[in-house]
């Protein structure tokens, strides 16, 4: 299991891995929201999460993944984005599955989805990107459809397979589960993720090792139940329930 702990700085991530964290994520919420007080609703330009990103992870020695929202537009734009993120020394960036128009906050009512080949549209989008300039960068799926308007706990499950298998991402979130059961219920249903799980490939260095351990194929999960943003996380392998 790999704890990845929001940092809402540079310092923060400091004194984290002097306490021996492995890895940290960098939100638009946590980070963003201490550097401006800005909400999580999108507001944020991909420059500006692209440089206090950058700043965390040049700061620290372990992997730093990014908070990419929606994207910040469409495929031109998730491309770029993908390239100043590996350009800045970020060894990730996550990228959700809501509308960049209608884009709300983490457990907030109202949240919707896009369809989903628009979602893996994206994902494929930032793989290539990822491919173009560093195959080692991790690319994230946030996906928000358990709680979304035109969602549900069965578009969840199939949109977790549709945006490992078609998208090609390397992790899968799912967003705000209501219980337990529902966790063991999305590792059973990602049938994709199961039967690929463990393909771990050798890693020399922390983004290697980040990747690494991504080929584990995760559901990332949060830590604690009831309405408490993405900052803290743990990721939970698909093996078992």
């Amino acid at each position: 299991m790999l704890a990845v702990l929001g940092t809402p700085n540079a310092f923060h991530a400091q004194i984290m891995e002097a306490a021996g964290c492995e890895a940290a994520f960098v939100g638009t919420g946590i980070t963003g929201g201490n550097y401006t007080a800005f909400p999580d609703t999108g507001v944020l330009s991909a420059a500006e999460c692209v440089q206090f990103g950058g700043y965390i992870a040049r700061a620290v020695s372990f992997p730093v993944i990014l908070d990419g929202d929606t994207g910040h537009g469409g495929a031109p734009a998730v491309r770029r984005l993908v390239h100043d993120c590996i350009r800045a020394g970020l060894a990730g960036i996550r990228i959700d599955d809501q509308p960049i128009e209608g884009k709300r906050a983490t457990q907030t009512p109202g949240v919707e989805v896009v369809s989903r080949d628009a979602a893996v549209d994206r994902y494929r989008a930032a793989v290539r990107a990822r491919d173009e300039l560093d195959p080692d960068f991790v690319i994230m799926a946030q996906c928000y459809a358990r709680d979304a308007v035109n969602g549900g706990m069965h578009e969840l499950v199939e949109r977790l397979n549709a945006y490992w298998t078609l998208g090609g991402v390397d992790w899968v979130q799912f967003e705000s589960p209501h219980s337990i059961d529902e966790i063991r219920q999305a590792r059973r249903g990602d049938r994709h993720a199961l039967r690929h799980a463990g393909q771990a490939r050798p890693a020399a260095d922390p983004r290697r090792a980040f990747r690494a351990r991504a080929a584990h194929r995760v559901v990332h999960v949060p830590a604690r139940p009831g309405p408490q943003g993405d900052e803290l996380g743990v990721l939970a392998r698909l093996q078992g329930t």
